[in-house]
């Protein structure tokens, strides 16, 4: 059971229950998050951050936490967010181990950490427990919902289902569904998980932890957010000895040593039930649901001003996924600004080739002018 809360994060108490789209009922969740600079006027200035899977809501540096964010070249004083304009709020995912309840917290009814009895948690949960969190701390709207990744989804959930929400997004390497490829990859790291003979159908200690099926599973993920051009690349000037065409004896050694440090790093550190629920609730996301294509329900989203960018070499959310999505706003009337990003760095550009992004998020940003109001004050503190 491995949970990690970064210092600085906060945390807001939902009401006494919360009924997920399938029927479950969480007793007295909580969603963490963290704030980065201070709400103008009616709070017209208010950026709201949804996270890729397995991301904390540490978005960048703080004063009660000093440590880089996931975002750290992005978010900050001066920066291309920059918080001496904007209020970012980043908030961390249900179902996660880094501070929202999730698969290791205690259920307030057995006292006992849910583990593999943890509910199945869809996309529209994420999106839904996230509104109401905010809600909580007293903010009605936000000026902007930018959601990378996993967040992109959620962020279309939130613009469907809490239509007044915010009028203006910013969707990064997001899509309105799982391609069956990358179904295919997260289903192989969940049977790498699953086949650990320490899985114990997810009621397993630190002691005796699926640590080898996370490390497998990990590693199939890290290669799926990496395009194979960058990998090839990486590891080119160990390929050939003396330029004599000989292959050199260490390039397994060096593959198999990048794999190994970045999988540990990261499974010394996250919760394998939470890594599955997450998964399952990205594999099974369709925006629209059933109800109308979704040609249709994108049209049909108030969104007035949409951002949206991929990556070309993407091979997890292909960037003719996010060329759907912004087709699909122009047709309902949204101004749409669809670019496409030039990077070999694959589903994970957004966190490396921040110069590509940053501009076009800062231009895009310097047009969200509509106002805000507030329920309440903004209480902004710890309430749970």
């Amino acid at each position: 059971m491995l949970e990690y809360i970064p210092p600085g994060t906060q945390f807001a108490k939902l009401p006494a229950s919360f009924t997920t789209t399938c029927g479950s009922i969480l007793k007295e969740p909580r969603i963490a998050y963290e704030i980065i600079g201070s709400p103008g006027q009616q709070a017209k200035n208010i950026i709201l951050i949804l996270t890729g899977m397995s991301t904390s809501a540490h978005v960048t540096s703080t004063p009660e936490d000093e440590s880089c964010g996931w975002w750290e070249d992005m978010v900050g004083p001066g920066k291309y967010i920059d918080t001496n304009l904007w209020c970012v709020i980043c908030v961390n995912n249900l179902g996660s181990c880094k501070g929202s309840t999730g698969p290791t917290s205690y259920d307030a009814e057995s006292n006992k950490t849910y583990q593999g009895n943890f509910p199945f948690i869809s996309i529209e949960d994420i999106a839904d427990s996230t509104v109401e969190a905010l809600h909580v701390l007293g903010i009605e709207h936000v000026s902007c919902i930018l959601g990378v990744s996993m967040g992109g989804m959620v962020a279309l959930s939130i613009s469907e289902r809490h239509p007044n929400f915010s009028k203006y997004m910013i969707n990064i390497s997001g899509a309105t569904c799982s391609l069956p490829y990358s179904i295919a990859l997260r289903n192989i790291q969940k049977a790498s998980i699953e086949q650990d003979p320490l899985w114990n159908n997810g009621f397993y200690d630190e002691d005796h932890y699926p640590y080898n099926g996370m490390m497998l599973a990990r590693k199939i993920g890290l290669l799926s957010y990496r395009s194979k051009d960058e990998v090839n690349q990486r590891f080119s000037s160990n390929i050939y000895k003396n330029n004599n065409k000989q292959l050199a004896s260490n390039v397994p050694e060096s593959v198999d040593s990048y794999l190994e440090y970045n999988a540990r790093r990261f499974v010394d550190f996250f919760d394998a039930n939470s890594y599955l629920v997450l998964s399952n609730a990205i594999n099974k996301y369709v925006f629209g649901g059933s109800r109308k294509s979704v040609k249709s329900a994108l049209k049909e989203l108030p969104t007035k001003r949409a951002l949206i960018m991929g990556v070309n070499s993407d091979e997890l959310f292909p960037i003719q996924q996010q060329e759907q999505l912004a087709s699909g706003l122009k047709a309902g009337g949204c101004t749409t600004t669809f670019i496409e990003v030039d990077s070999n760095y694959g589903h994970d550009a957004f966190l490396v080739d921040i110069n590509k992004f940053g501009s076009a998020i800062r231009d895009f940003l310097s047009t969200t002018t509509d106002s805000y109001k507030l329920k309440t004050s903004p209480k902004y503190a710890m309430v749970g």
